[in-house]
């Protein structure tokens, strides 16, 4: 019994210890299929990793959205490094411990040994895939991230030749003349301490080996040094002197225009024929005269800088010189001219009234001289045409002629409608009270003279009446 005792225990025990090892056995192939699944995801992520790569090396249109993918990658596989080598440690190291738990179990001929090989072979083979797969991913990762650098870097490239180009073309703007001469003045700064060093260094050579060469060279040296250095001083002085007259002539630039236009207006000869445009003109010669003072006064202002200019000993003193005499000038052009357009203006305003109340005088003599003609007995021998001449209305005479009226008709007889209006409008405008009568007694309808209608009659004298087509009631009011 004893001895049945001990055999049970000593299996139990066994039992047990092939239970425990099952069950480490059952957490190390957990614990692979975790690696796997971990090594699944990066294998994921490679893919990605792989395609965004393979879009930018084929993207060239957009160059900032491929440099952010760029960087973005760059960031998440730095990021994900060492856990992808943390994983591929932890892999390597569950697969040892896994073919050592299957050789104990091949060799202790536990659980079914071709099961055990055929496991552990096919696991080894998985893990080694994925360790090729990952190396293969690597690889084509480390390609595409090289030329995606090199296509960036070749971009880059090409947008600095197609700015420096762009910035040669335009080389002659004083602006950008002034900033490249403060790069070569950082440069030259740079180089100064170069330059001293080899200057103390010859002289040390020089009172160590006393060669005159060395000490030849080393006055060269300093002496082309010296001439570099006052050229580009005197270099920055023309540039900045240049700057400064340019904002000067850019200021001068502005006011000529405005000038010329106000030249070109002050010695137009045309300053209107009738009373109302002479006045309208006189109002906006005011108005110039406000500003010209507002512009003299910057006119003045630009005149003074320039005098500091030359003061100053500016190299380009000669032109502005020759811009201050040309702006003095014309100020002193304009100021002429528009005091000769003021004065003629004035003139034609004084003028203009005369000449209107001279040809109301002489619509006055005119119409007088109408009635006597008009009452006098040889009435029948005048013709139209002599006596609209005598009336002195040409717009009469033109349209008699117009209609084909001959000049030597009577001027009572025939068709005389146009006529009729004519001679009617310019009695009813010369309030005379004879013409119209003797127009209507010849024959004029007022109800067809057009403008000069009954109404046009009654504003100039009212009391005119009209009974019918040739019979009309004169009452003076």
């Amino acid at each position: 019994m004893e001895s049945r005792e001990k055999v049970l225990k000593d299996e139990a025990v066994e039992v047990v210890e092939a239970a425990i090892k099952r069950h480490e056995d059952f957490d190390k192939t957990i614990k692979a299929q975790a690696s796997e699944d971990k090594i699944n995801n990066l294998k994921q992520f490679a893919n990605q990793l792989t395609a965004a790569s393979d879009e930018s090396v084929k993207e060239t249109q957009n160059l900032q959205s491929k440099s952010q993918k760029h960087q973005a990658s760059v960031a998440e596989l730095a990021a994900n490094t060492d856990r992808i080598q943390s994983i591929i440690g932890m892999g390597k190291g569950a697969i040892i411990e896994l073919n050592k738990t299957a050789d104990e179990f091949i060799e202790n001929n536990m659980f079914g040994v071709y099961n055990i090989k055929e496991t552990r072979n096919t696991i080894n083979d998985r893990f080694q895939k994925v360790r090729n797969q990952s190396d293969g991913r690597r690889q084509c990762l480390q390609e595409a991230s090289t030329v995606h650098q090199f296509i960036c870097d070749l971009e880059d490239e090409e947008t600095q030749i197609r700015y420096n180009k762009s910035f040669y073309y335009f080389d002659l703007n004083c602006q950008n003349l002034h900033r490249k001469h403060k790069h070569f003045d950082v440069d030259l700064e740079t180089h100064e301490p170069n330059v001293k060093n080899i200057q103390q260094l010859g002289a040390q050579l020089t009172h160590e080996v006393g060669n005159p060469d060395i000490e030849r060279k080393s006055a060269d040296l300093i002496g082309h040094w010296d001439s570099l250095k006052q050229a580009t001083n005197e270099r920055t002085k023309k540039l900045d002197e240049f700057i400064t007259y340019h904002d000067w002539a850019s200021s001068l630039n502005e006011e000529n225009p405005w000038i010329k236009e106000r030249l070109h207006i002050m010695n137009n000869p045309g300053t209107g024929t009738t009373l109302v445009f002479v006045q309208a003109l006189q109002k906006k010669h005011e108005s110039f005269e406000s500003d010209f003072i507002v512009q003299n006064e910057r006119c003045q202002e630009i005149l003074q800088q320039g005098h500091r200019l030359v003061e100053q000993n500016n190299h380009l003193s000669p032109q502005i010189n020759k811009g201050m005499n040309y702006l003095q000038d014309t100020l002193n052009r304009l100021e002429t001219d528009a005091n000769r357009h003021k004065h003629r203006l004035v003139e034609d305003a004084a003028l203009l009234p005369f000449m209107w109340k001279a040809d109301v005088v002489e619509i006055w003599i005119v119409c007088r001289l109408f009635l006597s003609t008009w009452s006098s007995p040889n009435l029948e021998n005048q013709t139209t045409y002599q006596c609209a001449c005598l009336l002195g209305h040409t717009d009469i005479v033109q349209c008699i002629l117009n209609t084909g009226i001959p000049p030597d008709q009577s001027y009572p007889g025939g068709n005389s409608m146009s006529t009729m209006r004519g001679a009617f409008l310019f009695a009813c405008q010369s309030r005379s009270m004879p013409t119209i009568t003797a127009l209507l007694n010849a024959g004029a309808a007022v109800d067809k003279l057009g403008s000069c209608s009954l109404s046009y009659a009654n504003s100039f004298f009212p009391g005119i009446h009209a009974f019918g087509s040739s019979s009309y009631n004169l009452s003076a009011a």
